[in-house]
């Protein structure tokens, strides 16, 4: 077993062993076990608060990267750990940090990480608008949904991963309540100054992603009209939002 692994199953069982561990196994906190993950990235991402804190406590770098450019703090946002965000933050983790794309924990957070997550980042000064390689803000992040035959892959291939393991099942999409966290999270972005009509690549608006969405998720759209959203913007292929309408309808949920 790799001795990061070692690490964090002594951190949670064991927490008291932890410096004698380090001790004897200098630089294990640095150590990458996949993606150039370190201990820190791995205990953010399963949502072990304390493991981050004590990770910290004992020298571990907040800031460090793996071979994607994200810090512990991406990975929290990403994975929508509202507790290890908030000790991160804490210790000074860098809302502003971009990855190898232009992202920060807000596109990540804005994307998966739910309206906790993304709360936490605005109050604390995170940027609304940044933007990344394609020059998207975290708006359009929020407007990614997954369709409904790649959430069945992705269900598919996790339970041949959990075959005679103690994994939890992964539930079946719930679309109602996607359109709920998505509809709650373009409401958050925009109430914090979220330019509306932003134009990203592609000549794209908010607008536009959330019209290829609305047949699974139609509150963002919705609501981006409400807030003033401009439905004859053309996008570089000269095509206004409402042509992208129902243009997935037949894909079944």
């Amino acid at each position: 077993m790799h001795e990061a692994l070692r690490l964090l199953i002594l951190a949670r069982s064991n927490p008291a062993g932890v410096r004698s561990f380090l001790q004897a196994h200098p630089g294990v906190l640095e150590s990458p076990v996949d993606m150039g993950n370190t201990p820190l990235h791995l205990a953010a991402g399963m949502g072990h608060h304390e493991t981050v804190r004590l990770l910290l406590d004992c020298g571990a770098r907040i800031e460090g990267e793996n071979v994607l450019g994200r810090t512990p703090l991406h990975t929290a946002c990403e994975c929508g750990h509202a507790r290890v965000v908030e000790v991160l933050l804490a210790r000074g983790a860098r809302t502003g940090a971009a990855d190898r794309q232009e992202r920060r924990p807000l596109h990540l957070a804005a994307a998966s990480g739910g309206p906790e997550v993304v709360t936490m980042l605005l109050t604390l000064g995170a940027p609304v608008d940044p933007t990344d390689h394609l020059d998207f803000t975290p708006l359009f992040h929020a407007l990614v949904v997954t369709p409904p035959h790649m959430a069945a892959q992705a269900r598919a291939w996790s339970e041949k991963q959990r075959a005679g393991t103690n994994l939890p099942p992964v539930e079946p999409m719930d679309y109602g309540r996607e359109d709920e966290l998505r509809t709650r999270i373009v409401r958050l972005l925009l109430d914090a100054g979220a330019e509306i009509d932003h134009v990203g690549a592609c000549g794209q608006t908010p607008l536009h992603r959330a019209a290829e969405v609305a047949h699974l998720c139609p509150g963002p759209y919705a609501l981006l009209l409400e807030r003033g959203a401009d439905p004859g913007r053309l996008d570089s292929n000269g095509e206004p939002a409402a042509n992208r309408l129902n243009r997935d309808l037949d894909v079944k949920r």
